[in-house]
């Protein structure tokens, strides 16, 4: 039976609110909090609050005795990174375990300050304020395969699993309405490379293996995340499996090759069932794709795959059948889809239902306008949706007449947009306000998974997975946290900077401790 190990990370979007000082009552707004500033007063309150050691390849950086880690990453954004996990399972019990422990920073921080009238934490991936900016949600899997072996037979996966893996919302460079099952596909621009923050990749080359020498880390950028349980389950577990398989040399994904896979996640990302070219020219679904996936690993002998995999097929092909086939069942279970029914149920009650595609080409009219008269020296250019009427108020009105809209009834249409914006924002939102967490809570969705339950998520808040060297650190963070001046941590190792030993984990399975002498000097 392989070892496998698979994980995730979370970019957090942090933004708070202040109440108003006694001079700013009269207004009766509150004052918007900087994200940055959000973002380290929760890693102090983590670290104030929680046991941990800290991270010695990052300044900010801490471990938790759950053996995760928190840390302040790039653009000021918190980040979470799960223990290593040794079935998706697991991972998806640590992911819950991320919520409950996020929303008691949240309650502890604002429960802390006079002033703050909310802490805003969500899950989201795409920023809807005009920067265009997006937030990762990272997966790592074990292997030892050169990442060129591996890019070939997993990009038709990357690129077709987003049927059950997106998590639904909006174009965000777009000016209008467009429902997207993958909002984070827009920001992707290769189909394989090294960057994470540019020209994003659907397949991620980084190399770095935070293990030993016959270890290799594949380390995918492309996902997002995940409130849906089983739509976490099947991104880590049929990826997870896809790789293990790939890694033993078994033919998986060699009969289902594409044109262009990132054109296909593209093209998939805003239709879950149009048809990509393969290889051959042929035109392909996304299902097609997952099953030709599925029958491959389904050919592995079992003594070559992990003990759930049996499991973890059964659950993938009966939600490839219910895409198929019954598709409505999958609209509680499923991020995307639940977004789905709910924003399109907001758009018809604002009226906009029938008309939707006209009113995205007269905002696409508007912006092409606007950029045209920045060309030719006149208005300012503008990319927001709204209108803003001025002394190009006819000009404005005669493009939207152009593409059959009434120009009255545009500033609604802005309006809708925006609301949607936020409804996506607080669908992903930690704690009793989220949208997502409203409708779990009133028993709307039917997205859990057996072995995932409430009381194994509050379990993983403290106790690390019990398979792979997570055991280790986790309970050395447990108990050396009074110490934390002595220890330094990192993923493949721990430095007793007094003791002048170290402690060796470069195997991601080893499950005891075993201390050497070091003579560096720390």
């Amino acid at each position: 039976m392989p070892e496998v190990l698979c994980s995730f990370e979370h970019e957090l979007l942090t933004k708070a609110v202040y109440r108003p000082r006694p001079e700013e009552e009269q207004g009766g707004l509150p004052r918007p909090f900087l994200e940055e500033s959000g973002a380290l007063r929760l890693l102090h309150t983590a670290r104030m609050s929680f046991p941990h050691l800290r991270d010695f390849s990052s300044r900010s950086g801490f471990f938790l005795e759950n053996a995760g880690r928190f840390m302040v990453d790039t653009g000021m954004h918190l980040e979470y990174s799960a223990p290593e996990c040794s079935s998706p399972w697991e991972a998806v019990a640590h992911s819950g375990a991320l919520d409950l422990i996020l929303d008691d920073l949240r309650r502890r921080l604002e429960g802390s300050s006079d002033n703050l009238q909310e802490m805003v934490i969500s899950k989201v991936n795409v920023d809807y304020s005009g920067s265009c900016s997006t937030w990762g949600a990272h997966e790592s899997y074990s292997h030892h395969r050169d990442p060129d072996y591996l890019a070939a037979r997993l990009l038709p996966h990357l690129a077709s699993r987003v049927i059950y893996t997106g998590v639904g919302g909006f174009d965000s460079v777009h000016p209008g309405i467009r429902f997207m099952v993958s909002p984070r596909i827009r920001h992707l621009h290769e189909e394989v490379g090294g960057s994470s923050t540019h020209s994003r990749p659907l397949f991620h080359t980084r190399d770095e293996s935070l293990a030993g020498a016959d270890w290799r880390r594949l380390h995918l950028i492309c996902g997002e995340a995940n409130c849906s349980q089983m739509a976490m389950l099947l991104k880590l577990g049929t990826t997870a499996l896809i790789v293990a398989c790939a890694d033993q040399g078994a033919p998986v994904g060699q009969d289902v090759g594409l044109a262009s896979a990132l054109d296909a996640a593209r093209r998939l990302a805003v239709d879950p069932y149009a048809k990509v070219k393969s290889r051959t020219r042929q035109l392909v679904s996304a299902v097609e794709i997952q099953r030709a996936y599925l029958d491959a690993v389904r050919g592995v002998a079992p003594d070559r795959l992990p003990a759930w995999a049996p499991a973890l097929c059964d659950l993938w092909e009966s939600v490839l059948d219910r895409h198929e086939d019954d598709p409505e069942t999958l609209t509680t279970v499923l991020d995307w889809r639940i977004k789905q029914a709910l924003f399109d149920e907001r758009i018809e009650l604002a009226g906009f239902g029938d008309s939707l595609d006209a009113w995205n080409r007269a905002a696409e009219a508007l912006v092409s306008y606007r950029r045209q008269q920045q060309r030719e020296g006149g208005i300012p250019f503008d990319e927001s949706p709204a209108i803003g009427w001025g002394g190009e108020e006819q000009d404005l009105r005669r493009v939207l007449r152009r593409e059959g809209v009434p120009a009255e009834r545009y500033e609604a249409f802005c309006r809708l947009r925006a609301e949607l914006c936020e409804l996506d924002t607080r669908y992903g939102q930690i704690g009793p306000h989220g949208l997502f967490a409203q409708l779990d809570a009133e028993g709307l969705l039917d997205h859990r998974v057996p072995g995932c339950e409430p009381e194994r998520e509050r379990d993983a808040r403290t106790t690390p997975p019990q398979t792979t060297r997570a055991k280790v650190r986790g309970e050395l963070v447990r108990r050396c946290a009074g110490q934390a001046y002595r220890y330094r941590c990192d993923w493949s190792v721990v430095q007793d900077v007094f003791g002048r030993r170290v402690l060796d984990l470069s195997d991601p399975f080893c499950l005891e401790e075993h201390w050497s002498e070091s003579r560096a000097m720390w």
